[in-house]
């Protein structure tokens, strides 16, 4: 016959099993939300942050599990898009800032051309007044 448990002790016990069930849906969600967030990350600096943190809890463990790698290799992936994706901006912005300037330049070196034409005119019509 198993020893008898004190009624007291017994529901601390099953207090406590209730506790820990709560602690661990909470940080089932927390991991959920972590992910999601993660997902929705599109900054580099911020997939960059991301990915340190993932380095650091693999070092901290020092097991690289599968699923850790693939995770990995996904925030890699998303990483080199968004840095791509920032690098093309950049190269377009200057490549708009390289147009505008030629045309500027291009605006510049007409008005000097018609202003050349203009003097050479005036100075006609000046010989042709005398």
């Amino acid at each position: 016959m198993p020893p008898k448990i004190d009624t007291e002790v017994e529901k601390q016990l099953k207090a406590l099993w209730k506790a820990i069930g709560d602690i661990e849906k909470r940080l089932k969600f927390v991991e959920d939300r972590g992910k999601v967030l993660a997902d929705s990350l599109t900054s580099p600096k911020d997939l960059e942050k991301l990915m340190d943190v993932h380095i650091d809890k693999m070092v901290r463990e020092q097991k690289d599990t599968m699923k850790a790698t693939e995770r990995r290799m996904e925030i890699q992936e998303k990483l080199y898009g968004a840095q791509e994706k920032q690098w093309k901006k950049e190269a377009e912005k200057l490549s708009k800032e390289g147009e505008k300037q030629a045309k500027e330049a291009m605006k510049e070196f007409e008005k000097q051309r018609l202003d050349a034409r203009l003097t050479t005119l005036e100075a006609i019509v000046a010989k042709l007044g005398k």
